[in-house]
């Protein structure tokens, strides 16, 4: 597959094209051809019948070095293509261009300039074009190099991303399971709230249903009654006190206000002295500690 916003090398397209299962049939010879004007000239052709088995990176090097043999006293860049042919075709099916700078072009070239205002203009042309190869190679190298910095930013961002995805999950599993716990604890405290009211009155209501199942008074009347109205007096609201005062027969309503009045001035002196035993806890605290200074 083809590697598309980066330079490929001889040694990729040589593997890709070896490997390509789009075309027609296997591949069957790559030939070197080198690029003159509008015409090519055939420099090396290798097939592949025979016994050998090449392997991408020595047909790149072998390739790479019968071109620059060859080039190696032209003046200038020189172009070259490779061209790849498959079963049961003629004409090449894969194509790859590529070009090689002479090295020792400007100090043993073939060609010589004679002293004339021709051969000056020879001359500018040949050290332009080398200076522009110059420029080309390093634009190249500028941008290979910007493309791998631009590579490894973007590996390092997509880490990141994936630390914070991973930190946020985490958050919101600590977050869930916090609130499953806090959940929990509220209705195991509810649960047990309720079993401790009903036990409360159960309690309330023993002697009364004592009485009823048995049948017989085993305990006095009048205390289950008083019993009755106290657990009626302590688990009415406003709401329900009105209620019953509309349900109650006269006789009974003055019993219950009474006892009603009873229970509200009880724990308002119980909460009065849990008041004054606290404010004298925090004074004897006070003096033991101003004693203490001294």
């Amino acid at each position: 597959m083809a590697i598309y916003g980066k330079r490929q090398t001889l040694e990729e397209w040589i593997d890709e094209a070896m490997t390509d299962g789009e075309k027609p049939g296997a591949c069957t010879e790559i030939k070197l051809m080198h690029m003159v004007g509008t015409g090519q000239n055939e420099l090396h052709t290798i097939r592949f019948s025979g016994t050998r088995k090449w392997t991408p990176k020595e047909l790149a090097e072998a390739f790479d070095a019968r071109a620059r043999f060859f080039g190696q006293d032209l003046p200038g860049a020189q172009t070259y293509c490779l061209m790849a042919f498959y079963e049961g075709c003629n004409e090449p099916l894969a194509r790859h261009p590529f070009v090689v700078s002479a090295q020792q072009a400007d100090f043993n070239g073939l060609t010589t300039e004679a002293p004339t205002d021709k051969g000056v203009v020879q001359q500018s042309m040949r050290h332009l074009e080398v200076q522009q190869s110059e420029a080309n190679r390093m634009v190249r190298f500028a941008a290979e190099s910007l493309t791998n910095l631009n590579e490894m930013l973007m590996a390092r961002v997509k880490d990141q991303e994936r630390e914070i995805v991973d930190g946020n999950r985490n958050l919101r599993e600590m977050a869930l399971r916090d609130l499953t716990e806090r959940h929990k604890f509220e209705m195991d405290r509810q649960k047990s709230e309720r079993e401790e009211m009903l036990i409360a009155k159960l309690v309330d209501f023993a002697p009364l249903l004592l009485n009823t199942l048995t049948g017989k008074e085993v305990i006095p009347v009048s205390k289950a009654d008083t019993i009755l109205i106290d657990t009626l007096a302590r688990s009415a609201t406003p709401e329900t006190v009105e209620v019953l005062m509309k349900t109650l027969p006269a006789e009974v309503q003055g019993i219950f206000m009474a006892r009603m009045q009873e229970l509200a001035q009880a724990r308002q002196e119980a909460e009065e002295s849990a008041a004054k035993a606290l404010t004298a806890g925090m004074s004897g605290e006070d003096d033991a500690a101003g004693g203490s200074e001294l």
